[in-house]
């Protein structure tokens, strides 16, 4: 595994500022999130624009490259 200098992320969008704290992974990354579905009896419809889906740095965070459990602000990094 190739470990990049922070001040080196690829990342210029909606990981910019992230990467895995154990492996130096740029991700992706799996992030549990609250977002809200449309729900029957019979089933639900996650298709449906029904609101954004939201994090924060409380959130679980799994880096793909190693499967790190952290939270997403153990995966938050400052530019250096």
């Amino acid at each position: 595994m190739t470990h990049h200098s922070h001040k080196n992320s690829p990342n210029t969008n909606c990981l910019e500022g992230w990467h895995c704290p154990d492996c130096h992974s740029w991700g992706p990354f799996t992030v549990e999130v609250t977002t809200y579905v449309l729900l029957w009896d019979d089933g639900s419809d996650l298709s449906s624009d029904h609101g954004s889906h939201e994090y924060d740095d409380a959130s679980v965070a799994i880096c793909q490259a190693c499967g790190k459990h952290a939270t997403v602000g153990d995966f938050h990094h400052e530019e250096v």
